[in-house]
């Protein structure tokens, strides 16, 4: 499966384990940089964090470097990058939903099943 955004074609499946695993280990790295923020944290550098976690989150993700290039050129800002994060999420749900929709049409129906009837499919 491959997550296009821009000029760049990104291997990921959200149905994978493996990439799954990659995904648990960038969340990882994401909230780790987000600890550094606290209450007193100016919003200028909250802005930055953010910025920050998410290019570790795309460089756990994708590998070190990918985020240079996603990210290329763009100042520390929410507006620049937040699209860049909605696509991927939205990539990431439409699959996961187009795999919930194919489960459920192959999954036995509970009432046939409490019934002991043939389930159908």
């Amino acid at each position: 499966m491959t997550w296009e955004i821009g000029n760049f074609a990104l291997e990921f499946d959200p149905l994978s384990a493996d990439d799954m695993e990659r995904l648990e280990v960038a969340e990882k790295a994401k909230n780790d940089v987000l600890a550094q923020s606290d209450k007193e944290t100016s919003w200028s550098k909250q802005i930055r964090l953010v910025c920050a976690a998410t290019r570790a989150y795309f460089d756990a993700l994708f590998g070190e470097g990918t985020s240079a290039k996603l990210f290329d050129g763009m100042a520390d800002s929410l507006r620049d990058y937040m699209p860049v994060v909605d696509s991927f999420n939205t990539y990431v749900e439409q699959i996961r939903a187009d795999a919930d929709t194919a489960a459920k049409k192959y999954t036995p129906k509970k009432a046939a099943v409490k019934k002991n009837e043939e389930p159908t499919v």
